[in-house]
């Protein structure tokens, strides 16, 4: 097996146990035994569980943006519509079909606060999605928006996205009727600066 196929199973197996776990509940042999590989296997491809942990929150983020990247062929890039239904759907299918992310990235944020170096990744990432909802949505659509409205945008959009996780996962509501809310929220937002 090539080293990059046996570094992939064992960041697949940290998923599973972590989001069985948790991080401070995830020891290395659990994610070894899960990978069906012997701990000092793990040591070599990461230095230390902090290390395995920080390649498993920039694996989320890739994951997510990967995952909208094949969505996209669905949606029209000329229409807000489409654009908007695009990141909603996007959020809340890995909400619906891959809870375990959300557990993951969720106990990941919780992490930067002990751990500097996983908070500047995590910055990293939601910046990244922030300047993604910017270029598709904002700039796109509302060019004339000030500048300082379009930064705060973006953060009010993450938070739509975002915000329904924990409560979604704590009890299940309908994240249609939830889509066409935000949906709604987002549209009024952009409206004042579309074309007639």
């Amino acid at each position: 097996m090539k080293n990059n196929e046996r570094k992939e199973e064992i960041l697949d197996a940290a998923i599973e146990v972590v989001s069985e776990q948790t991080i401070g509940g995830t020891h290395l042999r659990m994610i070894a035994d899960r990978a069906n590989v012997v701990q000092s296997s793990i040591h070599y491809y990461f230095r230390d569980k902090d290390a395995l942990m920080k390649k498993l929150q920039q694996r989320i983020p890739t994951y997510f943006k990967e995952h909208r990247r094949k969505m996209r062929a669905q949606y029209n890039p000329e229409l807000l519509e489409d654009q908007i239904e695009l990141f909603i759907r996007q959020k809340l299918d890995i909400m619906q079909n891959m809870p375990d992310y959300d557990f993951i990235e969720t106990d990941l944020w919780l992490q930067t606060k002990r751990n500097p170096e996983l908070k500047e990744q995590m910055k990293i990432s939601y910046s990244e999605w922030r300047e993604e909802i910017r270029t598709s949505l904002i700039d796109h659509f509302a060019p004339e928006l000030p500048e300082e409205k379009k930064q705060t945008l973006t953060y009010i959009i993450v938070a739509l996205l975002q915000g329904a996780v924990p409560q979604y996962h704590l009890e299940e509501f309908d994240l249609d009727a939830y889509a066409k809310y935000c949906k709604s929220i987002i549209r009024s937002s952009l409206k004042d600066q579309l074309p007639e």
